[in-house]
């Protein structure tokens, strides 16, 4: 089976629109999943020499994306960090 490339330059707009229609459609906020797309290909972009090639980007951008939506939940479902200054505001 062949390796799939990343093509970091084409991502925003092969799959932004993607992106964003699935983060938005999984947490119902056009800031917030605008935010998670852009964290996203921030990620992606950082992380490239680590990908190996057995997902096409696309669906490893959409992992990757998944992923954060998941920690964003985890991380609503428990609530402010003891002490930490925004769960007074």
């Amino acid at each position: 089976m062949a390796k799939h490339q990343l093509f970091p330059d084409t991502w925003i707009d092969k799959y932004s629109d993607q992106l964003l229609g699935y983060a938005v459609t999984s947490l119902r906020d056009r800031d917030t999943a605008k935010d998670m797309v852009q964290e996203t290909f921030f990620i992606a972009l950082r992380s490239k020499e680590n990908y190996r090639g057995e997902l096409s980007e696309k669906n490893w951008l959409f992992l990757i994306l998944r992923s954060r939506i998941l920690d964003y939940f985890k991380k609503k479902k428990e609530g402010p960090a003891p002490g930490d200054a925004s769960a007074t505001t």
